[in-house]
């Protein structure tokens, strides 16, 4: 299982790296290894702030839901008008 997730890494790593480095370049292992470590942070960045990211968005729906049936309820007071 963890080998997996490692080729897959790699695999992903390697073809970002195909974009800007010669795959005969001698370091393009290192290379290789480096941007499949960068995206493995990010996708481990991903997974540990989801629920705060989904949790916030549940906030904002439950806010916005309160304050329009804030403005729903109270009737317009058409006697004030700027018109004069």
């Amino acid at each position: 299982m963890l080998h997996a997730a490692a080729q897959i890494f790699l695999l992903v790593g390697g073809t970002v790296a195909g974009w800007f480095w010669d795959t005969e370049a001698p370091n393009f292992a290192i290379i290789q290894m480096a941007i499949a470590v960068l995206i493995f942070t990010l996708f481990i960045i991903v997974l540990a702030f989801w629920p705060f990211f989904w949790w916030v968005k549940l906030l904002r729906r439950r806010s916005g839901a309160r304050s329009a049936r804030k403005s729903a309820a109270k009737p317009l007071n058409r006697d004030s008008s700027i018109s004069g």
